[in-house]
């Protein structure tokens, strides 16, 4: 048996794309942040309504060069479990720097 790898398949695995880092795009953060806020593993019931100017300045602020999407996937889902624990429909500054 000949070691050989597929034609057809190499030509679909030789390629390379390039996802912009989270740095790159600070200006999309807020669409992001909008995009999980839809879905129900970041706001149950859609019970949070609002993020609030300060929370996203500092979400927009933060250095994502070494955590990238993680980072900003992780710190939202902290964020969303506080304003939940208070029972608020809106995501504030201190929900975020106490993340």
């Amino acid at each position: 048996m000949v070691n050989y790898f597929r034609n057809d398949l190499f030509r679909r695995f030789n390629i390379i794309i390039h996802i912009p880092s989270l740095n790159e795009r600070k200006d999309e953060i807020s669409h992001i942040i909008d995009a999980m806020m839809q879905m129900e593993a970041f706001n149950p019931k859609g019970t949070i309504k609002e993020v609030g100017a300060g929370a996203l300045q500092a979400i927009q602020e933060i250095d994502y060069e070494k955590g990238n999407f993680r980072t900003l996937e992780n710190l939202i889902r902290r964020a969303c479990r506080m304003v939940a624990m208070d029972g608020r429909d809106y995501l504030v500054l201190q929900d975020i720097a106490g993340s």
